[in-house]
């Protein structure tokens, strides 16, 4: 047998305990930790090469935007530029493309949430229609609570691989992540790139604290994800039970339509299947 044929082992990586508020993870939620999920993740270059060939990317069975706006929100460590290829595919079927302008997304929770609800309130106000919301992994949990707090300026919310249901039932790689950035936010590194991270306003620029995860911040930020979703919105939730990264169970919002794909976490923008779902919500919102 070959040795790039051997299967890989199946082991925990020995990543320390994050504390998180308790309502971010309930019971019944488990965080990944093993190596191979993390591996498996590498599915998304193969994925994005696979999009390129397919008809959909070419606009075969495309939703019309009709000049509607679409507002792409990012995942946690990522910003504006990991959805360019979803913008452009929407762009060019006719839908006004905006960007959140998150430029890093490890800001502080409060301080984006913000951001995002003026944005998307600029954005209807501008096209003088309400705006639909896209969001990947994390973006996805603050499209949901865009559209509890401000209703009236959301049409629909579509959510990729976002754990809805327990924002920090992810992998423990991500969790380490979420600790050094507190540990940062602690001595005030957070100013020192204050154009580069979170949303990139002056004063409004700090990386996610101790409190965005076990303090005030994180208890304010479950009680919108746990409000009454307005019946107003359509609101699909995009899930992969082979997601290496958050527990799929997490994205089953009884609020939400749940549409089932296979996908990498970190292909979900760039994933044909997710894309052909995007093609039957966004028609069917039309």
């Amino acid at each position: 047998m070959k040795i790039g044929h051997l299967p890989l082992p199946h082991f925990a990586l020995p990543w320390p305990n994050t504390e998180t508020h308790p309502a971010l993870c309930a019971d019944g939620f488990t965080r990944p930790s093993s190596a191979r999920a993390l591996l498996d993740e590498r599915r998304a270059v193969r994925e994005m090469a696979a999009l390129m060939r397919d008809p959909v990317f070419r606009g075969t069975g495309a939703p019309a935007g009709d000049g509607r706006p679409v507002m792409l929100i990012p995942g946690f460590g990522t910003g504006d530029i990991s959805m360019t290829l979803l913008s452009r595919w929407l762009a060019r079927n006719g839908w006004a493309t905006v960007p959140s302008r998150v430029h890093l997304n490890i800001g502080c929770a409060r301080q984006t949430m913000d951001h995002l609800v003026r944005r998307a309130e600029l954005v209807a106000l501008s096209h003088g229609a309400p705006v639909t919301l896209i969001g990947h992994s994390l973006g996805g949990v603050f499209a949901k609570a865009v559209a509890v707090r401000r209703p009236e300026v959301v049409s629909a919310v579509v959510t990729l691989g976002s754990p809805l249901l327990a924002p920090t039932a992810a992998h423990r790689i991500l969790l380490a992540d979420v600790a050094m950035l507190t540990a940062l936010s602690r001595f005030g590194v957070g100013r020192l790139g204050a154009r580069r991270i979170g949303t990139g306003r002056p004063g409004s620029n700090s990386l996610m604290a101790s409190d965005c995860v076990r303090g005030e911040c994180a208890h304010a930020a479950w009680q919108e994800l746990h409000a009454p979703f307005p019946a107003r919105v359509a609101f699909t939730s995009v899930y992969s039970r082979s997601d290496g990264l958050i527990d799929w169970h997490a994205c089953l919002d009884p609020a939400a339509e749940a549409v089932e794909v296979e996908s990498s976490h970190c292909g979900m923008a760039v994933n044909a299947a997710v894309y052909r779902a995007l093609a039957v919500r966004l028609g069917a919102a039309a």
